[in-house]
């Protein structure tokens, strides 16, 4: 067995120009900083990629006097065959590492609550994105005890087609150990559905990144507050955790900004915490502090800004992509008004209007073109949380009005689309305007597939004793789909229902949220499974692999069958194929008091080993294809058969499918056409 011995590695990667975006040289020094450090303070082997000539890529091992360059055919793209090429040096087969730190700075997005993506160089010519939940799902099988996963990258919304359809990349295949979630510290720049801001310096060397610069500061040990109130002279997680929450918001502050970060601790598997900086083995040489550039002469506002200055920042907000595709609320009639509605859009015009006055500096004229762009992004995110709240509300009133239709007379209701066939393992029958009762011969649930006269195929899963509804938005997504007992179909039974599918698909869902869905779980034997799945994504993301084994365990005890991707995200053993799958749910300690501050008890308590059937034979939500494309050996048997479809997903939360896919699934899991 090969000797963990505190072996800690650290990869640090700055995309500054990932064309067409805007070039930020801030992430190639960001990311420089960070691998500074982690060499100063003794790790065993360095990694920097960027893609500027003037930080270039490194690699370095303990003992080597100065890092050496990396020589690459390729270049100094920053690609994901480059990324992955760099992991796996990192993390040979045979070495066990106590500690990765994986450290990401420049563009990336979120497709919904529980996807996010990052940039690499080429993405625009690849159509391809690094699939960060999938890459920290592969790194469990390659023998890391503790991950340290800083994401100083926008969260904002994929509303451009360029972004919004771009392939999810896992970076990493299967690694060469059985999967063990490790220890998770986590550190986004901002919450979800924000962006992320580089504050420009007098050159691009000293630009700095708000997450990174901040996090740097603590990690060389000049931020006081960052140290740990329980340990002498050390900033362990929790301490850096709390700083970098408060920091990064106060930094933002001094620039007029709304940046801080998003902060996560996953405990895996005992968790030891992790120890960033030792007074008593401080990093060598030290590292002088990061200077923020100053913030400069915010706009000033005087009066009305000139016509032109006005039309300059109308046409920049006016090709704003929204979600839904909803217009910027700029149409005819007094423009200036208009504009003085949209939060950002009159600073946006006066210092469009200032950078033109005459006998400025080349430093004012580059801060006055850096406080265009911040209110250009304050006006944009101003309207995408106008048009998300739009959107949400279209859903929920989607979804409700397809509850008012539920029955004991049908278990699938569908509203929205035209709905031509349901593929269904037995027979079925339309019983009214788009409802059907499907048989289900005494099963606990059946996997069916629904087509709709767009193209569009969408796998749902019926319930014994619950219906199920589907909502197409009518112009090519679904919207959602949960279940409902007939009996409890009222507003106030669905709210968390209906909150939680419409806040996924506009990135309002936390993380936080997870314990509040699962909490649904606990006594209802007719809890609504889509909860679970949902929450089990959240868990996912936090690191916290036992809450989804939790959850399978109230699912099953409840004789209730698993959600598929419960299942699937919690590494559940399976036996069976087709129509009846059972899942072994393996028996979770209680979390240590410690590790349970706060949580509720049933996200702490142990619980035992139990066996359930498993519901539908494919994932309810796009991401769960992620690891259906990487699969870990236990995987397998929930995802051999799939493989076929993976090329045919479209681009939706909830699964949805082309022609081609979702016949191969037909295919393989006998469905007939009911129509």
């Amino acid at each position: 067995m090969p000797n963990l011995q505190d072996r800690r590695v650290c990869l640090a990667i700055g995309v500054a120009n990932a064309q067409p975006l805007d070039w930020l040289p801030g992430a190639a020094t960001a990311a420089r900083d960070i691998a500074a450090w982690a060499r100063c303070s003794g790790f065993d082997a360095v990694t920097l990629l960027t893609d500027q000539a003037e930080v270039g890529q490194t690699r370095w091992t303990k003992g080597d006097a100065e890092p050496a360059e990396i020589d690459h055919p390729d270049g100094l793209a920053v690609t994901i065959p480059r990324i992955k090429e760099e992991l796996l040096r990192l993390l040979p087969a045979g070495e066990l590492t106590h500690w990765l730190v994986l450290h990401f700075a420049g563009h990336g997005l979120r497709q919904d609550s529980v996807r996010t993506l990052w940039l690499p160089t080429d993405w625009e010519r690849e159509s391809r994105a690094i699939a960060v939940e999938a890459l920290k799902a592969s790194l469990e099988s390659y023998g890391i005890e503790n991950l340290t996963l800083v994401s100083d990258a926008c969260r904002d919304f994929a509303n451009r087609p360029s972004t919004a359809n771009l392939a999810p990349d896992p970076v990493l295949g299967r690694g060469p150990v059985q999967p063990v979630q490790p220890g998770l510290d986590r550190f986004n720049a901002v919450e979800d559905g924000k962006a992320a801001f580089m504050i420009p310096g007098k050159t691009a060397a000293e630009s700095v990144c708000i997450l990174s610069g901040s996090l740097a500061n603590a990690l060389w040990g000049h931020e006081p507050k960052a140290f740990s109130d329980r340990r002498h002279a050390q900033i362990d997680s929790d301490s850096l955790l709390r700083f970098i929450s408060v920091q990064t918001g106060k930094v933002g502050e001094l620039y007029g900004l709304e940046s801080q970060a998003e902060v996560i601790r996953g405990y895996g598997r005992g968790a030891p915490e992790m120890i960033y900086f030792d007074g008593s083995e401080p990093p060598a040489p030290l590292s002088p502090p990061i200077v923020w550039p100053p913030p400069g002469v915010k706009p000033q506002r005087l009066g009305i800004p000139a016509a032109d200055a006005v039309e300059a920042a109308i046409d920049r907000l006016s090709s704003i992509n929204l979600p839904g595709g909803a217009p910027p609320p700029l149409g005819p009639g007094d423009r200036a008004t208009a504009l003085d509605h949209i939060t950002g859009g009159f600073d946006l015009a006066q210092a469009i209007e200032q950078i033109e006055l005459p006998g400025l500096t080349a430093s004012a004229k580059r801060m006055l073109e850096w406080q265009a762009g911040a209110a250009a992004v304050t006006a944009k995110q101003g309207l995408e949380r106008a048009a998300r709240q739009h959107r949400r509300s279209r859903i929920r009133r989607s979804l409700r009005s397809g509850q008012r239709r539920i029955s004991w007379d049908a278990n699938l209701i569908m509203t929205g689309g035209q709905p031509v066939a349901v593929w269904a393992p037995s027979r079925g029958r339309q019983v009214g305007l788009k409802s059907w009762m499907v048989d289900l011969d005494g099963r606990e649930a059946v996997q069916l597939i629904v087509e709709y006269a767009d193209g569009l195929f969408a796998p749902v899963v019926l319930y014994a004793g619950l219906a199920t509804l589907l909502t197409h938005d009518g112009v090519g997504r679904i919207t959602g789909w949960m279940c409902a007992p007939p009996h409890a179909t009222d507003a106030a039974s669905l709210a968390l229902t209906n909150g939680a599918i419409a806040e996924l698909q506009t990135t309002r869902l936390s993380p936080g949220a997870a314990d509040r869905l699962a909490a649904s779980l606990r006594h209802e034997k007719h809890a609504n499974p889509m909860l679970g799945a949902i929450a089990a994504y959240l868990y996912d993301y936090t690191g916290d692999r036992d809450n989804i084994r939790r959850m399978a365990y109230y699912y099953a005890s409840q004789g209730q069958p698993i959600p598929y991707d419960v299942a699937l995200l919690g590494l559940l053993e399976t036996r069976g194929q087709y129509e009846r799958v059972i899942a072994h749910v393996p028996p979770v300690q209680a979390r240590p008091d410690g590790h349970a501050e706060g949580l509720p008890n049933f996200a702490r308590r142990a619980t035992g080993s139990v066996t359930g059937p498993v519901a539908g034979f494919c994932p309810w939500l796009r991401q769960g294809w992620d690891y259906v494309a990487s699969p870990e050996p236990v995987e397998e048997p929930l995802t051999f058969a799939l493989q076929a479809a993976l090329p045919f997903l479209l681009n939706s939360s909830f699964t949805a499918l082309s022609r081609e896919g979702a016949l191969a699934l037909v295919a393989h899991f006998g469905l007939e056409a009911q129509s």
